[in-house]
């Protein structure tokens, strides 16, 4: 079924891809795939694509900290902007973000947050699952 075949596209990555939140912040989706990039080049991207598609906002700068076991440490300098200035949603998708992005690489099921806690997001240990409210399934979808 459709939505069998969704949940699993979801959480069975064919290789390393971004993705992202839309416009609305109300589902995070594939949106680039990046097959020969290593998780620091995903970085990178991630980085790149905030301050495309954010312009109006001073970029966070995740930093990839190290790979320990299955989990990604990551850092953000300015991590105020994300956890105080874009609202409970905005950092909500760009956590959520950060985390499919990190996840699609083989070995990588999680990623920890090493940042100050604020308004409307923190450290934490995070993977797909948490996140489950913002996956791109609609009812009615062939």
């Amino acid at each position: 079924s459709w939505v069998r075949e969704t949940l699993w596209n979801l959480f069975h990555d064919e290789g390393a891809a971004l993705w992202e939140c839309g416009e609305s912040a109300s589902q995070v989706a594939w949106a680039k795939a990046m097959p020969s990039a290593s998780p620091e080049v995903m970085v990178q991207e991630i980085n790149t694509r905030f301050k495309e598609l954010n312009f109006a906002l001073e970029s966070p700068v995740l930093v990839l900290e190290r790979i320990d076991g299955d989990t990604a440490v990551v850092t953000l300098q300015r991590s105020y902007v994300v956890t105080e200035q874009m609202g409970s949603t905005g950092a909500q998708c760009y956590f959520a973000g950060v985390t499919f992005s990190l996840t699609s690489f083989v070995n990588i099921d999680h990623v920890r947050f090493d940042i100050e806690e604020g308004n409307h997001g923190g450290p934490g240990r995070y993977d797909r699952a948490d996140f489950v409210h913002l996956l791109p399934l609609e009812l009615g979808h062939p």
